[in-house]
């Protein structure tokens, strides 16, 4: 979860180690231009090969990160879509402001804590 910028052919662009697919690599920012000139050179490398969206999907799915918008959405809750690790927990008495959301949220798991409700919930599955 870092990022350095770096300058090819005189341009500026953005590296970052944050990836979305659960494998190790990088992302590289830049204006459209830039990405093509980029692109170009590092294809010219016979190991590197492209990879489309079902790729990262499935590399994705692999590593049990979601996709918003498939995973999850403003309508499945980070509780649902077993986020809970994404969100900041506040410390009582804290000065930190809250993220919109936050009561509802922490509402919602006291109820499915106490069996109040019950919740749709993603799991991840091993096929052997």
């Amino acid at each position: 979860m870092s990022y350095f910028k770096s300058k090819f052919d005189g341009e500026e662009y953005v590296i970052t180690r944050s990836g979305y697919t659960g494998e190790d690599g990088f992302e590289i920012a830049g204006n459209g231009q830039q990405i093509v000139k980029i692109t170009q050179r590092l294809l010219k490398n016979p190991l590197l090969q492209w990879a489309g969206l079902g790729s990262r999907d499935s590399l994705r799915l692999e590593a049990g990160l979601c996709l918003h918008g498939h995973d999850m959405t403003p309508e499945i809750t980070p509780l649902e879509a077993t986020l809970m690790w994404t969100v900041f927990k506040r410390k009582e008495n804290s000065n930190r402001l809250k993220f919109i959301g936050e009561d509802a949220l922490k509402e919602l798991q006291d109820k499915v804590k106490a069996k109040q409700v019950s919740i749709k919930k993603r799991v991840g599955f091993i096929v052997e």
